[in-house]
């Protein structure tokens, strides 16, 4: 078994068991933290194996290849956490668990946990790479730079995507383990959802970070438009790991837009957040992907990085606009 399959299993069950313990701790159950990570590893690996044969097709015979022979090809990684996602609606549709919101709660700082040893997987292969070589010396450094040999046996460096993210992911677990500690005691404002607000900052912590990394690898899988072969021209910046994120930012924002505006009344802070959420989708979208794809200046990161940190900021400030007010409670 190569070290890369054993750092993802590892992630997994630690994953799993912090999953467990927690959600132990809180109901005295356990099945359906284990129904939840044996329907998400199943869903996780075909989603995976589906999304990387569609924007990577010629690497596979057919999709049945794809799905079933797990000797060629690879996955991508936004499988994950449509996945997850998937398992926690099927387990709830289920009953298996009272509350479907509390579950995930309860997984989300496991997610982060597996994601670190996810990401892990890949340092020192191929695939923790970026896609440009890094010129400047004060990059060429561990933990940002990995070290390669070209054909020539010209020693370049390249930022360590892979690695980042799970230093990243690292510090996200314990974020995690804090908010659910304090959404024990957390009230929301009608019509916003008492439980399950942990679990959309991980998806939220999710997007920000993958968003901007995946600019940064070598291998980014994008869109391809078999039947509508004018949009093929976009198809070379349209990175499925972007999209995915970029769903998350705006299914969140209208979520809890919508639940502050109905707890609150619609105000001024609302069309200023709207604005935000647009001028953050822009800096992504155009100043930071698309002027990276044409024009390769790292200035384009900076402008991915503030993008993402200016909707995480706006989703973050809406969710706690939710929150009651008063003396905390337990449940």
């Amino acid at each position: 078994m190569s070290l890369t399959s054993v750092l993802i299993m590892t992630g997994f069950l630690a994953g799993l068991v912090y999953t467990v313990l927690e959600y132990r701790k809180r109901t005295g159950e356990i099945l359906a933290p284990l129904a939840l990570y044996a329907f998400g590893f199943v869903l996780s690996v075909l989603f995976a194996r589906f999304l990387h044969w569609y924007s990577s097709a010629t690497t596979y015979n057919s999709l049945k290849q794809a799905l079933t022979d797990y000797s060629v090809g690879s996955f991508n990684g936004s499988g994950i956490v449509i996945g997850a996602c998937l398992a926690g609606t099927i387990v709830g549709a289920m009953g298996l668990c009272r509350k479907k919101e509390v579950l995930m709660d309860c997984a989300a700082p496991g997610f982060a946990l597996m994601m670190v040893f996810v990401r892990l997987s890949a340092w020192g292969t191929g695939k923790c790479q970026g896609g440009k070589n890094l010129q400047s010396g004060l990059l060429q450094h561990f933990p940002l730079s990995v070290k390669g040999t070209d054909s020539a046996g010209n020693v370049y460096y390249r930022f360590a995507t892979f690695l980042i993210g799970a230093i990243c992911y690292l510090a996200v677990f314990f974020i995690m383990r804090s908010l659910y500690a304090k959404s024990l005691g957390t009230r929301m404002k009608k019509p916003a959802k008492r439980y399950g607000n942990v679990w959309k900052m991980m998806l939220l912590a999710y997007a920000g970070i993958e968003i901007v990394l995946d600019s940064t690898r070598i291998d980014s899988m994008h869109f391809t438009f078999r039947k509508i072969l004018t949009l093929n021209r976009f198809s070379t910046f349209i990175s499925i790991g972007q999209v995915v994120p970029a769903v998350i930012f705006v299914s969140l924002f209208v979520y809890y837009c919508k639940c502050s505006s109905r707890a609150r009344g619609f105000s001024l802070k609302h069309i200023i957040s709207i604005v935000l959420l647009v001028g953050g989708l822009v800096l992504i979208g155009f100043l930071g992907e698309y002027k990276w794809q044409r024009i390769g200046s790292y200035m384009s990161y900076l402008y991915m990085t503030v993008g993402s940190l200016l909707l995480v900021g706006v989703i973050r400030f809406l969710y706690r606009d939710c929150i009651r007010r008063g003396r905390p409670r337990n449940q």
